[in-house]
This record gives structure tokens, C-alpha cells and sequence, in this order.
């Protein structure tokens, strides 16, 4: 089967760790050639507004950035399926009504994320604030405000959007032991078309967890409670200097 190549640049708005792009949705730009579900591994922070090539082969696809024989592979991704379990959560009064009560302050290192940064302005930023269900254990949940921004030509929300969405929720679900994390790894099933209005829910929460690995278990919820998509994450605990050391490369 033939390799086919396709120019990629990331815009600026797509940002997550300051200087390279939102780990979910970089994950699915590079999977959206891939049918059904599939799997992510992020190899180099993604730089912005940079031009990349992306390669794909049947089930596979290889990000790259730079020039041969230099060039880096940024991210890789395959087919492959997804079974997760995913926890009761509230009615979606009792999840709106709590995100209101919520300090969203993450830190001012994520507030510029275009999935969770609350200085992203509603039609910029995603602005998922994800934090942890009274007596929900260790659920995270937050509303996700859909606008036509995020639309296909259908009136579908973009897959890329998903998975963006899917990303940052998981984070805060174990940021307590995690410390600075980076997304290595992601890998998501998406069940159902979300049209881009109303308000959806994210959900996260932590499984398993060792050394500097730890996972995370997300999914996503339309107006009406059904289930749109799952995701399973995997991310890297890094110290802070080497974050912004790592994005201060992927921006040059």
C-alpha cells in the first residue's frame, strides 16, 4: 500500500503547554485518517504554526517535523480497540450546578490551554474546567459549552474537537499525584456523532499508576446522557523546568 504524505500546520489557537500544541488534538488530526478507534503515541511536543508532514499508510499514520535527514517524528498513531468502564456520574443539573460553585484556577502555566485555560475567551478556548464530584470519589466532571465553531459541514462537532476535549479533564483527575504531567500516550473510541450545540459532559478519573506513569480514564456525554466517546490516557510526570524547557524547543 502506498505511503500518502499531507502537509500539516498547527495553529496557535490549538496551544496546551505554552509553545506546542494541545496533546488531544494533535492525537486527532494525526488518527482522524484511521477509521474507528485508535491509539496515539506523542514522541516531541507538537510546534505551533509550524509546517509538519503527515504520513499515511492503511491504519497508520507518522507525524513529522523538520527536514530529512534531520527531521523528528512528533506522533504515530494505529488502529486499534478500546473497552473501558465509565462510572455513574450525576444528573446534569446537579454537574451544572456544581462546576458553578468550582474555582477553576488551575495555575497560570495551563491558563492559556485551548481545551482547559481560563483565559480563553467562550468561541476560543474549549473551556473545560474539570474538577472533582462532591461525594463522586474520584470522579472529575465538567460542562462543555458546544458553539458551531467547533462544526463540521453536518453541524457534527470536528473529531479533532473530541479528542481535545477528552484530553485535559483526565489530567486534572490525577494531577494530586501526578505532579507536571505530559500526555504520552491516547487512545480513544469515539461511539456517536455530537452536534456542535446544547451542553455536553466530560468526565475523568485516575486508574492505574506507577513511578512516573499514570493513567487516565475519560468520557464524554451529550445533552441527553448518552455516550459519544471514551478515552484512555497515559501520561508522563516531567518536573517544570524540563516542561518549559520542552516547549521553549518546540516553539523555535
Amino acid at each position: 500500500m502506498a505511503t500518502l504524505s499531507y502537509d500539516v500546520i498547527i495553529p496557535a489557537r490549538y496551544c496546551g503547554p505554552p509553545g506546542s500544541s494541545n496533546g488531544g488534538y494533535i492525537s486527532g488530526l494525526v488518527s482522524r485518517p484511521i477509521d474507528g478507534p485508535a491509539v496515539v503515541t506523542l514522541k516531541s511536543p507538537p510546534p505551533l504554526d509550524t509546517p509538519m508532514r503527515l504520513d499515511v499508510n492503511g491504519s497508520r499514520t507518522w507525524l513529522y517535523h523538520g527536514m530529512s535527514p534531520t527531521e523528528k517524528l512528533i506522533a504515530h498513531a494505529e488502529s486499534a480497540p478500546l473497552s473501558l468502564d465509565v462510572p455513574a456520574l450525576p444528573d446534569k443539573e446537579t454537574l451544572l450546578a456544581h462546576s458553578l460553585t468550582c474555582d477553576h484556577h488551575h495555575g497560570e502555566e495551563f491558563d492559556g490551554c485551548f481545551v482547559c485555560g481560563v483565559a480563553r475567551a467562550e468561541g476560543d478556548g474549549l473551556r473545560i474546567f474539570a474538577s472533582r464530584l462532591p461525594d463522586g470519589g474520584d470522579v472529575y466532571a465538567a460542562p462543555w459549552h458546544l458553539d458551531t465553531s467547533l462544526a463540521d459541514e453536518t453541524g457534527m462537532v470536528r473529531p479533532e474537537m473530541v479528542w481535545a476535549a477528552l484530553d485535559c479533564p483526565g489530567y486534572w483527575a490525577i494531577r494530586n499525584h501526578a505532579g507536571y504531567a505530559l500526555l504520552g500516550r491516547f487512545h480513544v473510541r469515539i461511539d456517536r456523532p455530537l452536534r456542535a450545540d446544547g451542553v455536553a459532559i466530560v468526565a475523568a478519573w485516575g486508574l492505574e499508576s506507577a513511578g512516573r506513569k499514570h493513567g487516565a480514564g475519560t468520557a464524554l456525554f451529550d445533552s441527553e446522557g448518552q455516550l459519544v466517546a471514551v478515552a484512555r490516557a497515559l501520561w508522563i510526570t516531567v518536573d517544570k523546568a524540563r516542561m518549559s524547557a520542552m516547549a521553549h524547543k518546540a516553539s523555535v
